[in-house]
């Protein structure tokens, strides 16, 4: 007996419902995938809008490369966009998918529901006909197949029921192993698939699937032949005639020219990456989740023996007759299905699951498709094709560029072409061409500024055409430019050229001018006597020669002994050369003001000499004593070191040095000499800081004695290694070498920290430690040298100005900010007052106690009223939202070689936690010093 019809509409109103719910819940999610898709591309829009701004504030002279690299980017935009809108289809067809098979899951339940209310006797004989007529089917489809499975049907047929359980649990557990291991399988039947689908959707398959291969692919996709680049190539000016000599001349436009797209292999792998992996990635990413385990779990749906005998059954004949239908191309498929379904018929089931695990992963090209089709998704040849179209857009990117490089070495050639074409009717030779540019090069210098007359630009000619004569210059003339002071130069190998522009500032026979040069003549090499022997002199000597010994004796014994005379050539050029007291600037002076200055006055020699805007009389003048000096310097110095009592080792190492000074006026104010004497460190300091342990306990070995128990009593020197505290004095205030060793080691007992009691007070600290273990204040000592080492906070943390916009930038450590384009340390200003600060701190705490300077020191970090003290906390109150949204103007240096590049918001977001690191030190530091009693 069948159902009632009234049952029957019960169910379908139900499915009604259901429906209406599904469709509402699915347009909810379509609308909020769209919103956020929609919010994407508009993030990629605004990307867009910025880079373009960003590129718009560049200078002139930077635009070029700013365009160029945004260019690079927006390839990059379209990819991204690409993937958004892929992303998009593919929620898209996931949601319609699972919308079905939802719907279809309703009506298998409204199914069952209606079997489970069929009367008995049509129950009893559905179930009868249809477990005959599927048994029937499956012996038929068996034999038909392969013979040597004849001898499992008969023990199929006496036990149906025991025979598809096992098969369902058998087969059931291969399904499972092969999605668990799925990855693995499918890189190797991926490839395969994709070729064999790859013509279905139409493209051009190449011999082989490698890089080479891909870009051949593409190309015929593109329709990128060396034809179609070279037409795009003469649209941007390059004729024929070039051309053709590019295509021999240029390696990628010859590759090209042979080998099509895939000759500029290594140029396109450069922009667009391993396109191999990029293609077999987004097709996995694509099968795994949408066919490969949407149809192996459909499948095991079938196969649960939970269900329904009769849909198990069929669903097992979907795939063996998708066997029969398909059996020509998967041979060894059927025949490990086979195997398995022998196996299980002789009772020997357990090595199914692998059988059925290895069938499935050699069969995957075949496989996929099969999903596919069980599933209902369609189109899996234009999915193919719409991923070679992705990937094909960085190469078309990096064709681009090969036809610009292509045309900017095809301009230079045209160039050079029409060049040797205009040399050849002029008469033009290289060796002409390159003797004019010679012309152009050593009068580039005097002409650079306005000569003192037109005698003086005479003179510059005919010093040039003498040098240039003997290498074909015929003759250099000049001629009146467009002004009564301005000339042009031309010179004459073949073709005239021009090859200066000079301006004079007066006659040589101005009266005026005169006037002035003779005013200056007379007291200008004066000047430049006493400068030089006051200023001068005494700078090289304080900071240079002075201290450096060989031996126990000085290498320069005196400054007039080293440097009296070495300014003799100077002062003449200063007294003789017009081109010294006839300078156009100094004449200007006393132009400018006609009457009221004299060149004997102090007010002159300070605006030749000393003024901040060092004046080029001022440069040539200190350029020659200078290298007059070096001389000396280096003859004296070999006596000294000669006449010395240091060891013949030592006097070879310093003589070498000495031999190899030379004087560079742009090293400092006055010059200086270079390479100069390597300050060498005491070896017997360097020995005994090692067999103390390190600097620290050098130290603390000075103070307590090298057994740690020296009594304040103990009338004896101290002294540890044989380096006693007189001694060790005496090398720290010597400067130089010594002293900068102690530093650099007490520095790397905790390297990229800074220390709060600066590192040049080591001597000062040690000093007031003795001072107090003399007193019987041992531990009070022992506080201030621990204090010293232990209060230290990472360098980068120490920000001292927080940045308010470009016209006033943070002010940091050394170390903390990097110049944008090399690594120099910037953005230091305040460097000196902040540790002059910490100085003083220390000296106005010294009779207070070591806990006593670490809150002064904490107590001025943290300042007053909600105002930052020595280091800023990250506060951003009163700071403009554009500056907080700008850039900070340099990098943040965070790591070794590892920098960033900041807002000045996030800036500040860091300071915060920096700040709080460094108030968690102090209070580290604090328990410790406390607990030295």
């Amino acid at each position: 007996m069948g159902m009632p019809e009234e049952a029957n509409q019960l169910f379908q109103e139900a499915r009604k419902l259901y429906v209406a719910k599904m469709q509402t819940l699915i347009s909810s999610v379509a609308d909020i995938i769209g919103t956020e898709l929609g919010r994407a591309k508009a993030r990629i829009a605004k990307g867009r809008a910025e880079l373009k701004t960003e590129v718009d504030k560049l200078p002139a002279d930077l635009k070029k490369f700013g365009q160029d690299a945004a260019t690079d980017f927006a390839g990059k935009f379209d990819d991204l966009e690409a993937t958004v809108n892929e992303k998009s289809e593919q929620l898209v067809q996931d949601l319609a998918q699972k919308y079905t098979a939802a719907l279809n899951k309703v009506d298998e339940e409204i199914k069952k529901l209606q079997e489970a209310n069929k009367g008995l006797v049509d129950k009893a004989k559905d179930a009868i006909v249809g477990v005959i007529k599927t048994i029937n089917e499956l012996k038929n489809l068996l034999l038909n197949i392969l013979a040597k499975a004849a001898s499992a049907i008969m023990k199929i047929i006496k036990d149906p029921i025991g025979f598809l359980g096992n098969l369902v649990k058998a087969v059931g557990a291969g399904l499972h192993l092969f999605i668990t291991n799925i990855a693995d399988h499918l890189k190797t039947g991926l490839v395969s698939w994709l070729l064999g689908t790859a013509v279905k959707a139409g493209l051009e398959l190449p011999q082989r699937f490698d890089l080479k291969g891909i870009i051949q692919l593409i190309g015929a996709l593109l329709g990128l032949t060396w034809a179609n680049i070279r037409t795009r190539i003469t649209r941007k000016g390059i004729p024929e005639q070039a051309l053709t000599t590019i295509e021999t001349s240029v390696p990628v436009a010859k590759k090209l020219a042979t080998e099509g797209p895939a000759g500029a292999v290594n140029e396109i792998t450069e922009e667009a990456g391993d396109l191999k992996a990029t293609i077999l990635e987004k097709l996995t990413t694509y099968l795994i989740p949408t066919v490969l385990i949407a149809g192996i779990t459909w499948i095991i749906s079938l196969l649960n023996p939970a269900s329904a005998f009769i849909r198990a059954v069929k669903g097992i004949i979907d795939i063996v007759t998708f066997i029969v239908n398909q059996g020509a191309q998967i041979v060894d498929f059927v025949n490990a299905v086979l195997d398995a379904v022998i196996a299980i018929t002789n009772g020997g089931a357990a090595g199914v699951p692998k059988m059925v695990e290895t069938a499935l992963a050699t069969s995957i090209p075949l496989l996929i498709g099969f999903l596919a089709s069980l599933l209902g998704i369609s189109g899996l040849a234009n999915k193919v094709k719409s991923v070679f179209h992705a990937v094909s857009k960085p190469v078309n990117r990096a064709i681009d560029k090969i036809i610009n490089l292509i045309t900017k070495k095809g301009k230079a050639l045209w160039n050079k072409l029409k060049r040797k074409q205009k040399d050849e009717k002029n008469g033009e030779t290289p060796r002409s061409r390159n003797v004019k540019k010679e012309a152009r090069r050593l009068l580039a210098a005097p002409t650079s500024s306005p000569l003192p007359s037109e005698g003086h630009l005479d003179r510059e000619i005919k010093k040039v055409l003498d040098a240039l004569r003997p290498q074909g210059l015929k003759s250099l003339r000049k001629k009146k430019g467009g002004s009564a002071d301005s000339f042009t130069v031309v010179a004459r190998a073949s073709a005239p050229q021009e090859v200066a522009e000079a301006t004079v500032t007066g006659g040589a026979e101005n009266r005026e001018d005169k006037k002035y040069e003779e005013e200056i003549k007379k007291y200008l090499h004066k000047h430049g006597k006493e400068w030089s022997e006051s200023a001068v002199y005494e700078w090289w000597w304080e900071k240079q020669l002075e201290n450096p010994k060989a031996g126990e004796t000085r290498i320069w014994p005196s400054r007039d002994d080293v440097l009296s005379g070495t300014n003799a050539a100077g002062v003449t050029y200063l007294r003789d050369d017009r081109s010294a007291y006839g300078h156009p600037d100094l004449v200007k002076y006393f132009k400018d003001a006609p009457g009221t200055r004299s060149a004997d006055t102090k007010t002159f020699r300070n605006y030749v000499f000393t003024s901040e805007q060092r004046h080029p009389v001022r440069d040539a003048f200190l350029k020659i004593i200078g290298t007059d000096a070096a001389v000396k310097v280096s003859e004296k110095g070999k006596a000294g070191v000669d006449a010395s009592n240091a060891t013949a080792e030592v006097k070879a190492g310093l003589t070498d040095q000495i031999g190899k000074i030379e004087f560079h006026p742009a090293l400092s104010h006055y010059g200086k000499f270079h390479p100069f004497l390597k300050d060498s460190v005491e070896p017997d300091l360097v020995e005994a800081v090692k067999k103390a342990g390190g600097i620290i306990r050098f130290l603390e070995k000075m103070l307590l004695g090298e057994d740690g128990n020296r009594s304040p009593d103990d009338s004896s020197e101290r002294a540890v290694q044989g380096i006693t505290w007189q001694k060790f004095s005496e090398l720290w205030n010597s400067g130089g070498a010594n002293s900068s060793w102690v530093k650099d080691r007490f520095r790397d007992a905790m390297p990229g920290r800074h220390e709060w009691i600066p590192s040049n007070l080591i001597r000062d600290v040690l000093e007031h430690a003795i001072s107090l273990h003399d007193a019987a204040k041992a531990a009070e000592g022992l506080r201030w040298l621990r204090l010293h080492h232990e209060l230290r906070s990472r360098t980068n943390f120490v920000i001292w100005k927080r940045p308010e916009g470009p016209a006033s930038p943070p002010g940091g450590h050394v170390g903390t900010f990097y110049e944008n384009d090399e690594d120099k340390s910037t953005f230091t200003n305040g460097t000196d007052d902040f540790h002059k600060r910490l100085r003083e701190i220390f000296r106005e705490s010294m009779h207070e106690g070591a806990l006593a300077c670490l809150d002064k020191i904490l107590e001025e970090i943290e300042g007053e009223d909600g105002a930052d003290g020595l280091i800023w906390s990250g506060r951003t109150l009163g700071i403009p939202s554009d500056v907080l949204e700008g850039a900070v103007g340099a990098r943040y240096w965070i790591a070794p070689s590892q920098y960033a590049s900041w807002s000045v918001q996030k800036l500040a977001q860091e300071q915060r936690k920096n700040y709080e690191a460094i108030l968690k030190d102090f209070e580290q530091v604090r328990r410790k010093i406390e607990k030295i009693t």
